[in-house]
């Protein structure tokens, strides 16, 4: 027969196996959700790099088809002057009269041409500097949805964290009063 002692040592054994076996299975809970969130983390971060990539080369195009147009607009605007001046050239050949008559042309041609130079110019400087607050926009917006979404995934984490607690205690307190 064994002894009363020897009984309540194995029951003793026994309890503290289980409550190992049960703090092992806990532990391999919390790993598991540190896990999945290192995962999420992660997969956040690839997006975001992706979406980053995506941008700058949007904007790379962007910038490389403005360039283009633009010198196009430069050689079209190279061509006009030259063919105003040729123009010019050829009226410098006539009598005073029709020579004075068209250096006010000329004249008139050119202040019409810069104010239209201007204006384009302007009108250029407008949307590249729309285009940039657009992307500040989205980049802003982007940056407040990375935030929300740390914070929500913290204020997840600490709320699972904090029903796993209340669980472990609920649990050892039907474990004291079992």
């Amino acid at each position: 027969m064994s002894s009363p002692h020897a009984s309540t040592c194995l029951q003793e054994l026994r309890e503290f196996l289980e409550a190992e076996a049960e703090s092992a299975r806990e532990r391999m809970m919390v790993n598991a959700i540190l896990h999945k969130i290192a995962q999420e983390d992660a997969a956040e971060a690839a997006q975001r790099a992706r979406v980053r990539a995506e941008l700058v080369s949007v904007i790379e195009q962007f910038k490389a088809q403005r360039e283009r147009q633009l010198e196009s607009q430069r050689a079209a605007e190279r061509e006009e002057e030259a063919r105003i001046r040729s123009y010019m050239a050829a009226q410098a050949s006539r009598d005073e009269d029709a020579k004075r008559a068209k250096a006010e042309d000329f004249a008139a041609r050119e202040a019409k041409y810069r104010a239209i130079v201007a204006e384009q110019d302007a009108l250029r400087r407008k949307q590249e500097e729309e285009n940039a607050l657009r992307w500040l926009l989205v980049e802003s917006k982007a940056e407040k949805r990375r935030i929300e979404a740390e914070r929500k995934r913290k204020v997840d984490a600490e709320h699972s964290r904090r029903e796993m607690m209340v669980a472990n205690e609920e649990q050892r307190r039907c474990e004291r009063v079992g």
